[in-house]
């Protein structure tokens, strides 16, 4: 279900980042939300994307931040630069993949340019709750100029350090995930190249370490990414060529097929269809490896050879 919703603030951050402000239109209130929450955003031209619900938890208003990616016509950069007060858009009930654990001690962190945004709902509660005392914030971003919300955290008394890209002694992030303090836990939101860097030490966490991609997994895998392949349609007995530069999702569109989808990329799990045979080369963020045995996210995963699906 969609709630249509009025943007009612536009606030330029940086010259890469806006926040916006909604507030729902039929209904006096949002849903609730836990802290780390996203909601997926309809566009006039019907494409969906995620975004990171980035204020305190809130029911009256909701607040994301887009990052424009410099790409002329992309959903980002028109949601960015052309939004305005007034404008009515589509938002999807909270989705609530990445949250807090409420048994936690003690907390670090580590944040990836525009991987802030769910961390902020979630400082926001730890704000709320007098935990912000023992909360540690490395927020890696390209320069200090590209930094966003840093006067509200400063006010929620967060320790927060900043590794600018442009500074020779910028740690990585793999040393600063390193060597865990005795009931800390670890929250971790960037891209798949930074979480990339830091798997190696994650077991040091001992399943105290969670984590959210703005990616989807392909660009983690070193592998071709212009081999097609061929789906097999089970129920119908068709089949579907999967070209070199489209997408598995892209092909059965293509084809006619009719399959829900939403954020595009390997994160909501809206597209999941059932495997019948076949290798799949996974780069979701939704399945966990027991389902990745039997289904597949055709919106970023791709196959090898024919793939069979249960459609």
């Amino acid at each position: 279900m969609l709630i249509k919703s009025t943007v009612v603030d536009v606030c330029r951050l940086t010259d890469e980042h806006t926040a916006l402000t909604f507030r729902p239109v039929h209904r006096a209130d949002y849903p609730e939300y836990r802290a780390g929450a996203h909601t997926l955003v309809r566009l006039d031209d019907g494409s969906i994307r995620a975004y990171s619900l980035c204020g305190a938890p809130s029911q009256q208003t909701w607040r994301i931040a887009v990052r424009s990616n410099g790409v002329k016509g992309s959903a980002s950069k028109r949601l960015a630069h052309e939004t305005q007060v007034g404008d009515q858009l589509f938002l999807s009930y909270p989705q609530e993949a990445f949250y807090l654990n409420p048994n936690a001690e003690k907390f670090r962190f580590i944040a990836g340019g525009i991987g802030l945004t769910p961390i902020v709902s979630m400082l926001y509660e730890l704000h709320a709750t007098a935990t912000a005392g023992r909360v540690v914030l490395h927020y890696f971003v390209t320069s200090h100029d590209n930094a966003i919300f840093l006067d509200e955290l400063a006010d929620l008394g967060v320790e927060v350090r900043i590794h600018a890209g442009d500074r020779p002694d910028r740690p990585t992030a793999r040393e600063v995930v390193a060597q865990p303090d005795p009931g800390e836990h670890l929250y971790f939101c960037g891209p798949p190249r930074m979480l990339r860097d830091i798997e190696p030490v994650l077991p040091q966490w001992q399943g105290r370490a969670y984590h959210e991609l703005f990616g989807s997994r392909s660009d983690r895998l070193d592998v071709r990414e212009t081999e097609g392949f061929e789906l097999q349609l089970a129920k119908t007995g068709g089949c579907v060529r999967v070209g070199e530069n489209e997408s598995a999702l892209q092909a059965l569109l293509r084809s006619g097929v009719d399959v829900d989808y939403q954020c595009e990329g390997g994160i909501c799990g809206t597209c999941v269809v059932e495997v019948v045979d076949g290798v799949v080369d996974h780069r979701d963020e939704c399945l966990s490896d027991t389902e990745r045995r039997s289904a597949m996210a055709p919106c970023v995963s791709r196959g090898i050879g024919v793939v069979g699906l249960l459609l």
